[in-house]
């Protein structure tokens, strides 16, 4: 800033405050093509922090001339921030002084899309009755929609749906109410005509693949009842199937495999749901794939579920499907219908990594909390390679 702009401004500051303007009506310079009303936190704060009278305040002075809908240099105008903080007596005040409810902040999102983000319910469903834009996407691609989706509220959602009922780019709303297990929220949306089998363009994933892979079983079997397309393959052949197995939810699996989801299908690496079941050491997944007479395949880097199940650190699992391969269907279902025990961590042996140490460093969670459930030594124990399991976490980067 120049010595000119320096003196310019220190002027107009004494002239506003000499004719009590200080709260808002001179406007400074802070750059080419960039101007700011001064004092512009007069309007912003009481906005972000719900003081509705300090507000009111302001805006009845005549000397007050502040521009209500513009962006701040903090990013957006007071109707975003109160908005987004829930202050709905506030939101009311800036709304009956014709604040703008089509104005974006510096991420592209309209007043609404702050409150839904928030979820600020009441504040959205006033935005919407007040005739907030609902096709509006913010710089993130996201509407009005998607982000209502999130919420699961049926009462947003029926008030946005009959007005803006298009599932739009990248993540429709279906995969959202999926993933997140909002059954009555996906049904509003299949009613308002999305598609059920619609794949996400950067990787292929259905609603079906989702609710698979966080284990919403109200939700597969409201897909599938609706013939959502139970071998699915997404862009590296994955199936839907392929996603319950990998994070262990058994009944889910069974509910696939019942409703003809093919158990021997393989991913672009050439591995089955078995293969992921086994590396996730997930017992009941393993369980009803052995049932549906699952093969015990090679994966493109020569490796059956035995092999991986080894490297993974699941001795059970390991144990379990040798029996299998051996014939052996009934001892392989006996191992996997018992409980984890102490019988199935190996003694002390300083020259090999223990099994909390091969959990570790396959991030498996869940392996690591049975192990750390049953013998806290295992903490402590080390290897020749190295130290003890949590310092190979640290090592490695796994913040678990």
């Amino acid at each position: 800033m120049t010595v000119f702009r320096i003196l310019a401004v220190a002027f107009i500051s004494c002239f506003a405050a000499s004719c009590g303007l200080a709260g808002g009506l001179a406007w400074v310079d802070h750059g080419k093509d960039r101007k700011t009303p001064w004092n512009y936190n007069t309007m912003v704060s009481p906005a972000s922090s719900g003081d509705v009278d300090k507000l009111r305040e302001l805006l009845k002075k005549k000397e007050a001339r502040i521009n209500i809908d513009l962006v701040s240099d903090w990013g957006g105008a007071p109707l975003h921030f109160a908005a987004a903080a829930g202050h709905l007596e506030v939101v009311k005040l800036l709304l009956e002084h014709k604040a703008s409810l089509s104005v974006k902040n510096k991420h592209g999102m309209t007043p609404l899309h702050c409150a839904l983000e928030a979820g600020r319910l009441s504040v959205a469903l006033l935005l919407i009755e007040a005739g907030s834009p609902l096709t509006v996407e913010d710089n993130r691609s996201r509407t009005p929609l998607l982000l209502a989706t999130y919420l699961g509220d049926s009462a947003i959602l029926g008030k946005i749906l009959p007005k803006e009922p298009r599932c739009r780019k990248k993540w429709c709303p279906l995969h959202v109410a999926a993933a997140l297990g909002y059954t009555e929220a996906a049904a509003m949306l299949v009613k308002a005509g999305h598609p059920v089998n619609v794949p996400a363009p950067d990787n292929g994933w259905t609603p079906l693949h989702l609710a698979a892979s966080f284990g919403r079983i109200s939700i597969v079997k409201y897909l599938v009842a609706l013939k959502a397309n139970v071998n699915a393959v997404s862009a590296t052949g994955v199936t839907p199937l392929h996603c319950a197995a990998s994070k262990g939810h058994g009944a889910v699996v069974r509910l696939l495999i019942g409703a003809g989801a093919k158990n021997e299908a393989v991913t672009h690496a050439g591995e089955t749901p078995l293969h992921l079941a086994a590396r996730e050491g997930s017992a009941g997944a393993v369980k009803e794939l052995l049932a549906a007479k699952s093969a015990l395949c090679t994966n493109k880097k020569g490796q059956t579920p035995i092999d991986v199940a080894k490297l993974a650190g699941h001795p059970n699992i390991e144990k379990a499907l040798t029996f299998y391969n051996g014939g052996s269907g009934d001892n392989a279902l006996k191992i996997l219908d018992a409980p984890l025990s102490r019988s199935t961590i190996p003694q002390k042996n300083y020259s090999m990594a223990s099994d909390l140490h091969n959990a570790v460093s396959a991030k498996n969670l869940k392996r690591i909390i049975e192990l750390l459930v049953l013998s806290n030594e295992l903490l402590e124990r080390k290897y020749k390679y190295g130290g003890p399991p949590l310092l190979g976490a640290v090592e490695k980067n796994h913040v678990i």
